[in-house]
């Protein structure tokens, strides 16, 4: 019983350090945000061994809210292949999606390379998206919430 609660305290361990990197790096990049900006992290597979570093729109809104001190903001992070519709890029994180409408205050944070861009328009949406090269789907490891809890949005 200890090796399986201290693997698993291993795993939210890691994810709390992940947490905390993301949101350095997502600070750094991004230094101020208007009220009613939204900012979509992506390019990280959220979940460690079952232990989450972000569970979608709840997490990150939060963590926007608190780190911008502005209850205005809005977050997600991408765990599904997103859409980029006529009107606004849409999420699916755990039951409905999200529909966030383009715009400057529309904000991508790519975990991976520390960087941020405003989706300003379904063109911009679509040429970052093409260019980003993650995929949940694939690049992420199978694990028990993410992993078939919702169809592809493709």
């Amino acid at each position: 019983m200890m090796l399986v609660t201290n693997t698993l305290a291993r795993f939210w361990e890691s994810a709390a350090d992940e947490q905390e990197r993301i949101i350095a790096a997502m600070t750094a990049a991004i230094p101020d945000l208007r009220p009613d900006s939204t900012v979509v992290i992506d390019g990280v597979c959220l979940e460690r061994g079952g232990a989450y570093i972000f569970t979608g729109k709840r997490d990150v809104t939060g963590v926007l809210q608190v780190h911008y001190r502005a209850s205005g903001l809005r977050g997600s992070a991408i765990t599904n292949r997103p859409r980029a519709e006529p009107r606004g890029l849409r999420l699916f994180t755990f039951r409905e999606p999200d529909i966030f409408p383009y715009g400057p205050n529309l904000i991508v944070f790519d975990a991976r390379r520390g960087e941020s861009h405003r989706l300003v328009d379904r063109a911009r949406a679509l040429r970052y998206f093409s260019a980003s090269g993650f995929s949940p789907g694939e690049d992420c490891p199978a694990g028990f919430a993410w992993r078939g809890a919702s169809p592809p949005i493709d």
